[in-house]
């Protein structure tokens, strides 16, 4: 099971990296030991829930408690634009930026809330110029990678895509678990780890979900007098399933907006190879979010048969090991779906 050292930075906001973000607990480590940036900007992009702005904010306050003598700087996208308005209406713009300047350490959270917003975007390409020219180390969140973003300016992807961009993976069951033993122990609740292990495997959600279960458990038990069984946490994921999951509809439509495709072309007879993937990754998808039959599958992408659906979730499965594009779309489009 994942564990954190005393001296990893994500003791203190009490973050749980969990082998599926190994690479990000890395990178973040690196970044509160090396005072030469080794990369530049430390972009983490992920779905809702993902524990994109607890890691930005435990960042920004290991960076301070370490090194209180380095100005830090944390903001959101919706505040840097904010601020940048109100400087323009002022017209005081020259001034806006000047708690940024000197910041050593620039934390934007939720930098996709600036798309659209090309004003105040021309105005942080300005600053990531200055603070990366004098050394300063730059981390930006955002719910997908920059190139991505609708709205977001090419020379401001450019900048965030410029040193190293890790996606941020929603907790295993493995990582799952761990939360689910730490909030126990916090919580001083009397419960087995049978049923934090059957919430763990049973619920693929945020953090916050996830906590939520264990509390709405909790909070039954105390009114019951009873302590918390297996056979509560089966019924508890057994309601949560029914209403979560995504019509075949849905799927179609969110994978033919990931891909640049139209749900025409994914039901449709094209070979094309852009098409054929994203059909495989509709399709594999809906044969693991939906309780519908290979038949059924089948007979929503184009009349194909059953063994045609086989044959795309098996060639799904292949790809999610070696494609990167096809593994990070899968991730992104089941998040999307399952938190919608």
């Amino acid at each position: 099971m994942p564990r954190l050292s005393e001296s990893s930075p994500f003791a203190l906001p009490q973050f749980v990296a969990g082998p599926e973000n190994h690479m990000v607990e890395v990178a973040v480590a690196a970044l509160l030991a090396e005072p030469v940036p080794a990369y530049n900007p430390l972009m983490l992009f992920g779905s809702s829930g993902t524990g994109k702005t607890h890691l930005a904010t435990g960042l920004y306050h290991s960076w301070k408690v370490r090194y209180p003598r380095r100005p830090a700087v944390l903001t959101t996208g919706s505040d840097f634009a904010r601020e940048f308005r109100e400087a323009a209406e002022t017209k005081t713009e020259d001034q806006f930026d000047s708690p940024y300047v000197r910041a050593r350490l620039l934390v934007l959270d939720n930098i996709d809330e600036l798309a659209t917003r090309q004003g105040a975007q021309r105005a942080l390409i300005a600053l990531l110029d200055r603070t990366l020219a004098a050394g300063g180390w730059v981390v930006a969140t955002a719910r997908t990678s920059p190139g991505r973003i609708e709205g977001l300016l090419p020379a401001l992807q450019a900048r965030l895509t410029g040193g190293l961009a890790l996606r941020l993976a929603l907790p295993s069951a493995e990582t799952r678990f761990v939360i689910l033993d730490r909030v126990s122990r916090l919580r001083q609740m009397n419960v087995s780890k049978a049923v934090l292990e059957t919430l763990a495997d049973g619920l693929a959600a945020p953090v916050a979900e996830l906590v939520g279960a264990l509390v709405q458990l909790e909070g039954q038990s105390r009114l019951e007098g009873t302590l918390i069984t297996v056979a509560d946490a089966v019924r508890l994921l057994a309601g949560r399933q029914e209403t979560r999951r995504p019509r075949l509809s849905q799927i179609a439509k969110a994978t033919s907006k990931y891909f640049g495709v139209s749900v025409a072309d994914l039901r449709g007879p094209s070979r094309q190879r852009a098409i054929v993937t994203a059909r495989i990754v509709a399709m594999y998808l809906a044969r693991n979010l939906t309780q519908k039959s290979l038949e059924a599958i089948g007979d929503y992408f184009g009349q194909r048969d059953h063994t045609t659906v086989s044959y795309g979730c098996r060639k799904a499965e292949e790809r999610l090991k070696t494609d990167t594009t096809v593994r990070e779309a899968i991730a992104e489009l089941q998040a999307k779906l399952l938190l919608r």
